[in-house]
């Protein structure tokens, strides 16, 4: 379970990041609801989809929880100049 997708992050992003643990059968995010991504496309934010939350179905029950342990409460990733550095 993902509970929060960073700005910018797509499922094949998801996918390539958490396939370093497993093979990756099924990857879902769900979409921001149309009146919030429409508020911000009005206050003048990007019109990009957005999601909130996710799952990850791992072939292994064992690599999906080694994932889970390696990742919780880590950064995406460790390059400054990525769009992902503060999330």
């Amino acid at each position: 379970y993902l509970s929060r997708i960073p700005p910018r992050m797509t499922p094949s992003k998801v996918k390539s990041l958490l396939s370093d643990f497993g093979t990756i059968t099924r990857v879902y995010l769900v979409e921001e609801d149309k009146t919030v991504r429409k508020k911000r496309r009005k206050a003048g934010g990007s019109g990009g989809k957005r999601y909130t939350e996710g799952w990850a179905e791992f072939e292994s029950k064992k690599r999906a929880k080694e994932a889970g342990e390696a990742l919780n409460m880590s950064r995406i990733t460790n390059h400054k100049g990525s769009v992902h550095y503060d999330d």
